[in-house]
């Protein structure tokens, strides 16, 4: 293009092209310089007990917030920075039903994945790590899994699609970059040029003046936040764009694990079905406003037929609604309503499945979404994880309602276990560890068993509970909207999870305070639980394995005691650890062991008070005592009573040794 040209011109006409280059250039150096748009990595770094750990981001949700000053939950899940090599590594992605809402923490599918491997494999040490964020869809999902791969995973589990729609850079919601997959996914992308971040951000601020004035004058949860379009007509454009995209997203994931040889474990998506009426029905575009009429007048005649119990003639009359126009979601739910009270569970079924289908707003992942997750699976061998079968199948009837699911999609605690059950056999048929033939699967505890041993506290239970008065008293629920602020705290337990919700405690801080009320209280099996809770949410914490050892010593439960000291010691050697261990070896005859432990435990004593390390001489000279050895007790009991002479309980075991030996020389 610059031949013929004057050396001068074209030089001048390089600079010229040159200009917005270097500008943009010197403009990304400064914003890089000054921190622009802060750390949005996916893992930053921790130490904790001299270990180095990654720990989820609390800014990487900024990648997909712009608009709305949204703050999703995240777990507290670690893991080693250096990965051991008997280590399995096993990360869990999707949305809030992923994070375990209402519970969190402890409630999670992901803990109960981790308490099954263990209790299957306690030889073997797993990292399951809880990667579930608020108000998120495949589009994190995928962008996490390109992060993950450098972290050396041994299997991704995958529990999302209820967020399609709404959930961050969807279909229908308030943040996204437009509906073409592409155009998302290059964004995704450029997120690490801030100059990129500085535009986003610049356009993110004048979208939010547009922001629907009824949400920010009253008190709005995340999920009408995230709502842009409040109607998505079932089989219409951007309901196939949304299936196609989550298509596309679960494929490339696919992809990429099968590329980097990391198992993946897709999961089938379960809703409630026979406790939800749809949220929006709606009427097909071409029934005009005089059928639509006679379509009311027959559909309220059949409720007031099934009101009556006379379900043959309610039937009828929906009959009648559906030659006019099939497609409203409510017909089918009341439709589902009637053929349940006749027991017909699988027409009950069919229509309940096609009335969650038909609500065109947009809470619950459509039937297609389980198709598509098939599908993709079938392509690519992967195992699935039946967590709508195995949900359907205890169901009352094979109907999935608020037995298993709170409110649309998030479960309750045994909806959780379900979900949890499903992965654990997904991962043993993938061949995961072990083929699935190899497995132990004696050791494997029953659903009730497992139930039992879930972290999850009456606080916790509290805290789910306020939550869903929130959800369920605001939009799309109701009309009105209320808040965690507006929530009257009338109880001791209520007041304390309120604090937590508002972030004025931690939940490690709620708990302790809890576990304290209940030790003063003189309630130690309560207090017990609460540190057991805090123990599983913070397994890398010592000092909940400490204070729950020293209750269940108290309560006289020696069996659970052993266990929690011996996992406290593999975390962080310990006097308290050690002591605790010793004196449980001691009071079963193996006086060897407790000798080694109460000794451990003295060569850990620096900052420990007096009174303890007396004791702890005591008991190590009252054990080697019971083992035969009484010169090395009488020896031990020397040394303390020249520390404390007038220790009492050392002076009354001396007077019992010299007894012995007294009599042994007689």
């Amino acid at each position: 293009m610059f031949m013929g040209r004057n050396p001068k011109e074209i030089a001048f006409r390089i600079g010229l092209l040159s200009v917005p280059v270097l500008f943009f250039l010197a403009l990304e150096l400064v914003l890089r310089g000054i921190g622009y748009g802060g750390n949005r990595d996916l893992f930053v770094e921790r130490t904790i007990n001299g270990r180095a750990y990654f720990a989820i981001n609390p800014d990487v949700t900024d990648r997909y917030f712009s608009v709305l000053p949204v703050k999703a939950s995240l777990s507290q899940d670690v893991f080693e920075v250096r990965k051991a090599a008997d280590t399995y590594r096993v990360f869990c992605l999707g949305g809030s039903s992923t994070l375990g809402y209402p519970y969190m923490f402890n409630g999670s599918f992901p803990a109960m994945v981790r308490d099954r491997l263990e209790t299957l494999w306690p030889e073997k040490k797993f990292e399951v790590i809880n990667l579930g964020i608020t108000a998120v869809n495949s589009h994190t999902v995928l962008d996490f899994a390109r992060d993950l791969m450098h972290y050396e995973p041994d299997a991704l589990l995958v529990y999302a699609g209820h967020n399609e729609f709404y959930g961050a850079l969807g279909i229908g919601s308030m943040e996204r970059f437009g509906k073409s997959r592409w155009v998302i996914q290059t964004s995704l992308r450029l997120q690490r040029w801030r100059t990129f971040l500085l535009v986003r951000n610049a356009v993110a601020s004048v979208r939010s003046l547009f922001t629907s004035p009824d949400t920010r004058e009253r008190d709005a949860t995340v999920m009408e936040e995230m709502v842009a379009e409040k109607e998505i007509v079932y089989g219409s454009p951007d309901f196939d764009a949304a299936v196609e995209i989550f298509h596309d997203n679960l494929t490339e994931i696919a992809e990429l694990c099968r590329e980097k040889e990391v198992r993946l474990v897709l999961s089938t998506l379960a809703s409630n079905l026979s406790g939800m009426p749809p949220f929006v029905s709606v009427f097909s575009p071409s029934t005009d406003e005089a059928s639509r009429a006679r379509w009311e007048q027959a559909f309220g005649e059949g409720l007031e037929f099934h009101k009556q119990g006379e379900y043959e003639a309610a039937l009828g009359m929906f009959e009648q609604c559906a030659t006019i126009d099939s497609l409203p979601a409510r017909l089918h739910y009341a439709r589902g309503k009637t053929y349940e009270a006749k027991e017909w569970a699988p027409e009950a079924r069919a229509e309940y499945r096609l009335a969650k289908d038909g609500d065109a707003l947009r809470f619950r992942a459509p039937s297609e979404f389980n198709t598509v997750i098939a599908s993709v699976a079938s392509a690519y061998s992967l195992p699935v994880a039946a967590s709508e079968q195995m949900i359907e199948e205890r169901s009352p009837n094979g109907l999935i309602g608020n037995e298993f699911v709170h409110e649309h999609v998030h479960l309750t605690i045994d909806g959780y276990g379900v979900v949890a059950a499903a992965f654990v056999q997904a991962l043993a048929a993938s061949g995961f560890i072990e083929p699935r033939d190899r497995w132990p699967w004696d050791l494997q505890k029953s659903e009730k068993e497992y139930r039992e041993r879930v972290g999850v506290t009456e606080l916790d239970s509290v805290t789910a509970s306020i939550r869903l008065y929130v959800l369920m008293n605001s939009w799309p629920f109701t009309q009105t909207g209320t808040s965690v602020h507006r929530f009257s705290a009338t109880t001791y337990l209520e007041q304390l999870a309120k604090s937590f919700l508002l972030r004025e405690t931690t939940w490690e801080q709620a708990h302790v305070t809890l576990a304290e009320t209940y030790e003063r209280e003189g309630r130690l099996p309560e207090a017990a639980r609460e540190y057991r809770a805090l123990r599983m949410g913070t397994p890398h914490n010592v000092s909940p394995y400490l204070r729950e050892g020293r209750l269940l010593l108290s309560l006289g439960r020696h069996r659970e005691a052993e266990e929690v000291f011996r996992r406290s010691l593999r975390i962080e050697p310990s006097f308290i650890g050690y002591q605790g261990l010793a004196f449980v070896l001691a009071n079963r005859g193996d006086y060897r062991s407790a000798v080694d432990g109460f000794r451990r435990a003295l060569e850990m004593g620096q900052g420990v008070t007096r009174e303890s390390l007396l004791e702890t001489k005591r008991m190590l000279a009252a054990a080697l005592a019971s083992m035969g050895d009484l010169a090395g007790a009488h020896n031990e009991l020397q040394s303390l009573l020249r520390a404390q002479p007038d220790y009492r309980p050392a002076l009354e075991l001396l007077e019992q040794l010299q007894a012995i030996e007294s009599k042994r020389a007689n």
